[in-house]
């Protein structure tokens, strides 16, 4: 089963296009970056860029550009495995929320005391849908945002693409409704054999911290520092000295790639999500927006991931499991 999804992995990055995006991605897979103690940024490993520390550091959730399209078109293969369970249609590849909208959230959660980790939690829509939820989502996959602020204390806000504004009161889901698609989701992603079958068991990332075996599932949620989430608010104003104007932000569903057969395959097939800034070059066309294209990109310093939930390894959260709250 391994050796067919290789396969199958190295067949979809042949047609892979060559994009940027702020994702969930293993540190390993972001090559001569430089850090604070750097003075240059290798480009192309030949030529060098002098590293400017008056410009702003690039965010936390940079990732590089073929590793963001990459493990977009990587969601496909899960996608139609999910997609086995509609009646009809296909499974949902992205959301669009405009930038007031995403700000929106950002600021509200940031002015809630002390609190450090936001998550989103994956969800296989269900009954109970808020009346702004289009039906053809029912039975789809989605996810909710939650600012973690302890164990009992949850709530969970589920956006509505195009909306104006963030309304942390009409948008916070009921905790039973929440509750009920995640565990719709997490329902799902247990009985479907080859969700399994692509993971890798011999590697505790795919299970809970410490190992067991009865543990392994594909991604439940995302963890994010919320100073993270405000790197995102820092960018889009920094670009807009730049005369470049961020409209949005689109959430991609995405997997991460199967390595070769022999080495280490910690999160081979694992669902995230990729959040990526769009520009409006034309009314609403929502195209995906590169900070590595701008004036000066070369020479800005990359921060290295850090800890998330004790768990490092990725640039902008920590998946569950192993890193569950």
């Amino acid at each position: 089963m391994k050796k067919l999804l290789q396969h199958c992995w190295q067949a979809i990055s042949l047609f892979t296009l060559i994009l940027i995006g702020f994702a969930a991605c293993k540190s390993a897979d972001k090559p001569s970056e430089a850090t604070a103690n750097d003075s240059t940024h290798a480009i192309a490993g030949v030529l060098k860029c002098p590293v400017d520390s008056s410009l702003p550091y690039v965010p936390h959730m940079w990732v590089k550009s073929s590793i963001a399209a990459q493990n977009e078109a990587l969601y496909g293969y899960l996608a139609n495995i999910l997609a086995t369970q509609l009646s009809s249609g296909t499974e949902t590849d992205s959301f669009y929320f405009p930038i007031a909208e995403f700000r929106g959230m950002i600021d509200y959660f940031k002015n809630i005391n002390n609190l450090q980790f936001a998550y989103i939690s994956l969800i296989t829509y269900g009954s109970g849908a808020p009346s702004y939820v289009p039906a053809n989502l029912n039975g789809k996959l989605g996810f909710l945002f939650t600012p973690f602020t302890g164990p009992t204390t949850k709530s969970y806000y589920l956006l509505p693409e195009n909306a104006a504004s963030f309304d942390p009161v009409n948008y916070q889901l009921p905790a039973a409704t929440a509750g009920a698609w995640i565990t719709n989701y997490g329902r799902a992603i247990k009985i479907l054999d080859p969700l399994l079958d692509s993971l890798d068991p011999g590697n505790y990332p795919n299970g809970l911290i410490g190992g067991d075996p009865a543990t392994i599932s594909n991604t439940m949620q995302v963890s994010y520092y919320v100073s993270d989430l405000v790197e995102l608010e820092k960018e889009i104003d920094y670009q807009a000295t730049l005369h470049n104007t961020v409209n949005g932000v689109k959430a991609f569903f995405s997997a991460f790639p199967l390595q070769a057969e022999g080495t280490k395959n910690a999160y081979g097939n694992r669902l995230y999500v990729q959040f990526e800034f769009t520009t409006d070059i034309t009314p609403a066309s929502h195209t995906v927006f590169y900070i590595d294209k701008t004036s000066n990109f070369c020479k800005r310093i990359r921060q290295k991931p850090h800890y998330v939930l004790n768990t490092l390894g990725f640039d902008n959260g920590s998946l569950c499991p192993p890193s569950c709250n």
